[in-house]
């Protein structure tokens, strides 16, 4: 078996992968099932043809090892392209050498506090072939998982685990839950040059009114804001120029839907699931102000 290439859906049951794992020298794709945690041994490092590594639960991955005899020939795991729900990932200079070419990245912060030194997210930016990044953020551990499903606080006010943080210019697809940034806090996000996917989750973002910047989010064409207490957004066309699709869910203080957001010649679909009845009825008026226009392509879907 040691020439296995593909080990999808394994369903793991006990909480440590064995150090085994590194003998199937020649696997490309692992992907593991499973309820709870699962902690990967130091041996997950030695594997350098691995290329996607998934998992249905969450995962620890230890620091890579710093025996002696691999400080000459260190392993980088070059053809690493997918590396999804790690716990608590440590982005040290170590680990950020052995993922240079990593291009999807799911990540999950339970229990952290003020800063984002303690897991060196400020080397975020040095993954320079990075395109989708998830990152869920909880307050503390009282976690209730189910599958691929997370519930969680969202970290404290205080909480600066991304202020300041510069991501990478090739990133395309971000997530962020839990992350409690203020909205003038996303100018860095807005910047991105490439960024077409931005999801902001559970309680990513706090306060009531947002001022978007003009000459930002350039290549946008998907946003999806929920469970925000968003009340006044204050935006034009302009503000959104390649805006496809708009998703809110659950923005119940949500004021009203800028009538600007109409005007974006690319948008396709703004969808409302539990929102406000007076962002619900600009969304309408949103529309029938397009029609009345000739334009028959803007679709609006409320739930």
């Amino acid at each position: 078996q040691v020439n296995l290439r593909y080990l999808p859906g394994v369903w793991y049951k006990s909480r440590q992968l064995p150090f085994s794992i590194s003998l199937l020298w020649n696997l490309q794709t692992l992907k593991i099932a499973g309820f709870g945690g699962v902690f990967a041994p130091p041996e997950i490092w030695a594997m350098p043809q691995l290329r996607h590594l998934e998992f249905s639960t969450w995962i620890y991955l230890p620091d890579p090892s710093f025996r002696r005899e691999e400080k000459v020939n260190v392993i980088v795991l070059k053809n690493l392209q997918t590396l999804k729900r790690v716990l608590n990932l440590k982005l040290t200079d170590e680990v950020c050498k052995r993922l240079p070419n990593v291009k999807k990245l799911k990540i999950m912060y339970f229990g952290l506090s003020k800063s984002s030194r303690y897991n060196h997210l400020y080397n975020i930016g040095r993954l320079h072939k990075l395109e989708s990044l998830r990152v869920y953020f909880c307050g503390d551990f009282s976690v209730f998982q189910i599958l691929k499903y997370i519930v969680c606080s969202p970290l404290r006010p205080r909480g600066n685990l991304l202020k300041n943080l510069k991501f990478p210019t090739s990133l395309k697809k971000l997530t962020l839950s839990g992350s409690n940034l203020d909205w003038e806090e996303l100018k860095g996000i807005g910047s991105l040059p490439n960024l077409e996917v931005l999801k902001l989750e559970y309680h990513s973002v706090r306060g009531s009114k947002w001022n978007p910047i003009e000459g930002q989010f350039l290549r946008l064409k998907y946003l999806r804001i929920a469970h925000s207490t968003l009340k006044y957004w204050n935006a034009e066309s302009f503000h959104f120029p390649a805006l496809e699709n708009l998703v809110l869910q659950k923005l119940h203080k949500l004021a009203e839907i800028p009538s600007g957001i109409g005007e974006i010649p690319t948008l396709g679909l703004i969808h409302l699931y539990d929102c406000s009845k007076s962002a619900a009825i600009s969304a309408m008026g949103i529309l029938e102000e397009q029609q009345s226009q000739g334009n028959e392509d803007l679709r609006v879907r409320i739930q």
